[in-house]
């Protein structure tokens, strides 16, 4: 007998954009056991149950966009989310995975050689290898700054990263930045343009890349 995890899924799964790019920790392992959850809500309608994204689909970085259906009516009796939280979770994986390798491909350094073999490596990154994974965050720590007051105004997250593109491997490490929410909603209106400064692009989150090595 199959046991049902979920019944009904009442949120929503958030999407990623550039000017807030949400906990950037989140990787395809992360995604992928959020998936499992919503695929495992199958008490809801038979239209949830439509162009819901499998595993199989979700591991070969299917975006979540399916071409336009029939427009036939279908009858349904539930609000569940999961489908369309598992189409996000495509979406997201997806984009998640291109803002990383479009990092790289943007370095303006030159890659040198690194790990020549899986023989000796870190535990921490077994699981990309073991699962054959497409990126995998295995390190992660804090490197904001603070005032004199000991508060932070600003972000800064370092994620030490593996990730696979045309066949090779490489080992980054990624600098995530981001202003804090109550420091920015103090900052008011600018005199000037009388627009909230909260909102101007230069506290938009953003990413750079710190180290590149090719791993095999």
């Amino acid at each position: 007998m199959n046991s049902r995890v979920l019944k009904y899924v009442d949120f929503k799964v958030d999407p990623i954009d550039k000017k807030c790019l949400g906990y950037f920790g989140s990787d395809h392992l992360y995604y992928r056991r959020q998936l499992e959850q919503m695929l495992s809500c199958d008490s809801c309608c038979e239209r949830h149950q439509i162009k819901k994204p499998c595993l199989a689909a979700f591991d070969n970085l299917f975006d979540g966009e399916y071409e336009n259906g029939s427009g036939s009516k279908i009858d349904y009796d539930c609000d569940c989310n999961c489908r369309s939280n598992a189409r996000q979770l495509c979406r997201n994986n997806v984009s998640k995975y291109n803002m990383i390798k479009d990092l790289i491909r943007e370095a303006d350094f030159e890659i040198g050689s690194g790990i020549k073999s899986e023989s000796g490596l870190d535990e921490r990154k077994k699981p990309f290898y073991d699962d054959n994974l497409p990126y995998f965050i295995y390190d992660e720590r804090d490197d904001s700054s603070r005032d004199i007051k000991g508060e932070v105004t600003k972000w800064e997250m370092l994620f030490d990263i593996l990730i696979r593109i045309d066949d090779v491997v490489y080992d980054i490490q990624v600098c995530h930045s981001s202003y804090d929410e109550d420091y920015i909603s103090g900052l008011g209106i600018h005199p000037i343009s009388g627009e909230n400064i909260a909102t101007l692009n230069c506290y938009e989150d953003s990413l750079e890349l710190i180290r590149a090595v090719i791993v095999e």
